[in-house]
Order: C-alpha cells, then structure tokens, then sequence
C-alpha cells in the first residue's frame, strides 16, 4: 500500500510539473500496447486492492491492478485522433472495418493504430470496437 501511495504521489507531481503541456494519460499494460486517455479535466486516481481507477466527473475507467505496469503523462493533440481510423489516413472507411476484421481474425498483417481503433478505451481490439466504427460510418453516411 506504501509502495502504492508513493507511486501516486510521484504521478502527481510529474502531472503538476508538466500540467501545461500534459492534456492525456498513457496506461501501459503488461503484455500489451499503451491506451490513451485525453481528459479534459484533470482524472483522480484512485487504488483499490485489485483495480487502478481513473474518474472525471463524466467518466470511470477501471482496471486490473495487476495488468497495470505504469501511468506517464502526455500531450496528445486532439485533431490527431479520430475515433475508429485504424489505418490513421485522417477518415473512417471500410478498409479500417477490414483491418479490424483481420485483426479480430488474427491474419492482421498491417499495424493498426491503436488508440484511434479502440473506440471504447478498453486496451484492446475487440467486437465493441467493430460494432463502434460500423456506426461512425453510419452516422457520417446518414448526414
């Protein structure tokens, strides 16, 4: 718990020093890709003895306390993401509905970015993520 406290103490100083610049939350998981979280409020963090939660007034994301290997801060430029392009050519089509599929199907052969392709912020690729860029294309269509 000590070693706990410490940690949060620490994230909050380096967030403090770097609050100007600093606009995004980068959890690294073990074993997988870092998830981005761009706030526009700062988060509170909170421990349990089994998940790490991040909470706004809007928003709570929890995790696994034992999938979390570390927290860092970042600027992240909001124009820069958009929810669902996981080719990252700057719009939603069918070929990011394709690299989902493949990667779903594990025959991904192209890197997907990550932050844009997970469109619940979860830390992974999954069917949620498919279902979710299907209706950004949708929507964009119906307009």
């Amino acid at each position: 718990m000590k070693r706990i406290l410490l940690l949060s103490i620490l994230f909050f100083s380096m967030l403090s020093a770097r609050a100007q610049e600093a606009n995004a939350l980068l959890l690294h998981l073990k074993g997988a890709d870092p998830v981005l979280y761009l706030f526009d409020e700062k988060p509170v963090i909170r421990f349990s003895n089994t998940d790490v939660l991040f909470q706004t007034k809007d928003d709570l994301f929890t995790y696994p306390a034992t999938e979390v290997a570390r927290i860092t801060s970042a600027y992240c430029d909001p124009k820069s993401l958009l929810t669902g392009d996981a080719d990252q050519n700057g719009e939603v089509t069918l070929r990011d509905i394709v690299l989902l599929i493949d990667k779903l199907n594990g025959k991904s052969t192209i890197t997907i970015h990550q932050t844009n392709a997970d469109t619940n912020r979860n830390g992974k690729i999954d069917k949620d993520d498919l279902v979710r860029t299907l209706r950004v294309i949708n929507k964009r269509q119906a307009k």
